[in-house]
């Protein structure tokens, strides 16, 4: 009996003597974290290290950062951060704060909670970003100490608060210590906070231990009976399965993000133009688009003319259809990126070319891709994913003229790489529309982009849609609904019939322009308010744009001159529409550069009426402001009329003298001639039509400095 209660008592010791190790450690490790969680001297900082905060590999399959600083920027929308510095590599990211108060404050929001995956650190020291690719995270630092030596308790005092430790050692003769963590993000938090740091007199840097590196066998793998036979058969597999992950991206980004309801979106907010109502043109394209592909669609319009809502529209819930925004498109390169982004291709050439950068150093032409090819690949996915769908889907490049214009840029290999990607984009694109898989269609707001399409066979026969302003009764109707649906009460109230005559008279039929002035309104600006605003602000942007920031003579680094300008807006003071052969000789003088200049720099526009091609403003609120400046601002007015006329004044007397000394040599030549006894018919001819020339320019002269008068 006592044999078993000493066997049972024993047993029971050991039990406890277990748990109350486990329980010993638990409240241990609790308190050195709560004890070495702060330091013990107050940090002057306003930045935090967010330790986990990034994903791993971000880069090869596409998690996107930016739903991450998001999601931090929510968390901490009381605080303001100034900027976001991401380190991918350490998995964790920089804020920046205003003051070290709302650094603290930050951190005891990030950290508290029992959910949380990230945790935040004050950076104490001042750290050293980098993405160098031979610089790796390990659990090991190694610290360089700068002054009088630390102890290992003062050391494990200003490292414990990031994770538990491994390990310590001090070598006092070489004044470092290396510090082994627990975990990677305990290391990395400790490098980014602590570098640089000063503890009393001892500077610490900070760094990673160096990894054991693994060492190629060059003597063996550099003989090309091995070389050879390896490479092919790894860019072989790599090829295959990288065809395959990206074919199911796309299908992924083709699919599921088309599924969009962006018109249920749009109409919550008040919309546009484009969805408050099915147009004419809506059904034109819809009837297009519906029917069978037989060949690549142009859409041009002006600015402003709804068409890229329009087209959101017409591709929102359409599978396999993508809209691709070229608007700011200043290079080969970034259009290449901008596609593959669009249509989810991934992953993308740039991870590629870092993994097959490798075997550029051994077999040469094995590394990168030229452009060419690249886009190939993109157009090859592309076609290859169509394969699944039902009906015939939509690629739609908007604003391609951004695109086009690299064919006229000063960079010589600009425009090869663009040649070329046109020239494989236009017989891909013809293909796939006459084969019936796919609707190609470009959407410009510049009526050239038609003739730089046509420089490529296959857009030979490319059809045009025109886009344009609604109708005035269109634009009065499409107010008086929106302001009963959501403008607030005292602007309903203000808003009459004969405001909003006002406001279209101003603004024409022009979608954005009325989309707009229900922003400002919407927005608590009175009618009278919001169109004065809108009208000054298009007439700084002529006067901006137009004329540049010198004046009257000085020199504008534009296309076409002030006067081409000015001189057009006095023609369109009188009437809306100019005819476009007429202003080109008249008033450009056969310059059709710089009249195409004006028309690209949204400052006019060209219409066809009955058939013919004529120039107006960019829109009716441009049409507004030209006439405003020309009416009310008398002496920006009265200065450029000056200035055109000393200009053709100048001009004139240029043409006189040219005249004159044209004149004095066949004088001479005459005077030579009778002293000899000849006689010249033709030259005496010459003369006498030089000698009438001269005296229309010199009545033009006398003309033209009367008119300049009445300015003095």
């Amino acid at each position: 009996m006592l044999g078993l209660f000493n066997s049972s008592g024993e047993s029971l010791r050991r039990q406890l003597t277990q748990q109350t190790r486990v329980q010993l450690g638990k409240v241990t490790s609790a308190l050195f974290s709560r004890f070495y969680s702060v330091s013990a001297k107050a940090v002057n900082s306003s930045t935090l290290w967010l330790s986990d905060s990034a994903p791993r590999y971000w880069t090869l399959f596409g998690s996107s950062i930016q739903k991450r600083e998001d999601a931090v920027r929510k968390q901490l929308e009381k605080y303001y951060i100034t900027k976001i510095v991401w380190s991918p590599k350490q998995y964790g990211c920089y804020l920046h704060f205003l003051n070290p108060k709302e650094a603290q404050m930050a951190s005891r929001v990030l950290n508290q909670g029992k959910k949380k995956t990230s945790t935040a650190f004050v950076v104490e020291g001042n750290p050293f970003t980098e993405d160098l690719v031979d610089r790796r995270p390990t659990l090991m630092l190694q610290l360089k100490l700068k002054g009088p030596m630390l102890t290992d308790e003062e050391i494990f005092s200003q490292f414990r608060r990031f994770g538990k430790m491994r390990d310590l050692t001090i070598d006092e003769k070489a004044a470092t210590a290396k510090v082994v963590f627990d975990s990677i993000h305990s290391a990395n938090a400790a490098m980014n906070c602590m570098h640089l740091k000063k503890i009393g007199e001892t500077m610490l840097e900070v760094s990673y231990a160096p990894y054991a590196r693994f060492k190629i066998p060059w003597d063996v793998i550099a003989s090309p009976r091995l070389i050879v036979p390896i490479a092919g058969a790894t860019i072989t597999t790599i090829t295959l399965l990288i065809d395959t992950i990206r074919l199911y991206f796309v299908t992924q980004k083709l699919t599921l993000e088309s599924a969009v309801d962006f018109v249920g979106e749009q109409a919550a907010s008040g919309g546009t133009w484009a969805t408050h109502k099915v147009t004419t043109k809506e059904e034109e394209l819809k009837k297009i688009l519906d029917a069978p592909p037989s060949n690549v669609l142009l859409v041009v319009g002006p600015k402003g003319t709804d068409k890229s809502s329009l087209f959101k529209k017409l591709l929102a819930r359409r599978m396999f259809s993508v809209r691709i925004d070229c608007s700011q498109v200043d290079t080969v390169q970034e259009f290449m990126d901008l596609v593959v982004h669009d249509i989810g291709f991934r992953p993308s050439f740039t991870t590629i070319n870092t993994l097959l950068s490798w075997f550029s150093s051994i077999v040469p032409g094995a590394g990168q891709a030229s452009v060419e090819s690249q886009f190939r690949s993109v157009l090859r996915a592309l076609e290859r994913t169509y394969l699944l769908a039902r009906a015939p889907p939509v690629i739609a490049f908007d604003e391609i003229e951004h695109f086009l214009r690299l064919l006229d840029s000063d960079n010589k290999d600009e425009v090869r790489k663009a040649t070329a990607i046109l020239k494989l984009l236009s017989s891909w694109s013809a293909r796939l529309a006459q084969s019936g898989t796919a609707h190609i269609v470009f959407i410009s707001n510049s009526t050239f982009s038609e003739a730089a399409l046509r420089k490529f066979d296959a857009f030979k026969t490319l059809p045009v849609v025109h886009m344009s302003d609604i109708s005035k009764e269109e634009a009065k109707g499409y107010m008086q609904l929106q302001t009963k649906q959501h403008l607030p009460k005292p602007i309903r109230d203000t808003l009459t019939d004969t405001k909003v005559n006002e406001i279209v008279d101003l603004v024409g039929g022009r979608p954005a322009d009325l989309d707009y002035m229900l922003w400002l309104m919407k927005n608590g600006r009175a009618p009278t308010e919001a169109m004065d605003q809108m009208l000054e602000d298009a007439k700084k942007v002529v006067r901006r744009k137009g004329f540049g920031g010198e004046l009257f003579g000085k020199v504008v680094k534009t296309p076409w001159t002030q006067s081409h300008l000015w001189k057009t807006m006095r023609l369109l003071q009188k009437q809306d529409n100019v005819p476009y052969d007429s202003l080109l000789v008249s008033v450009f003088e056969g310059n059709e550069v710089a009249l195409q200049a004006l028309i690209e720099q949204n400052l006019l526009s060209i219409a066809i009426l009955d058939g013919k091609k004529t120039v107006s403003a960019h829109s009716p609120l441009y049409l507004a402001a030209f006439r405003n400046i020309m009416s009310r601002e008398k002496e920006f007015s009265t200065g450029m009329d000056k200035f055109v006329k000393e200009a053709e004044i100048t001009k004139e007397l240029g043409k006189i003298e040219v005249l004159e000394n044209e004149l004095v040599r066949l004088g001479r030549y005459m005077y030579n001639e009778s002293k000899l006894g000849l006689e010249s018919k033709g030259v005496e001819s010459r003369a006498m039509q030089i000698d009438r020339d001269l005296q229309t320019h010199v009545t033009n002269v006398a003309k033209k400095r009367a008119e300049l008068a009445q300015f003095v």
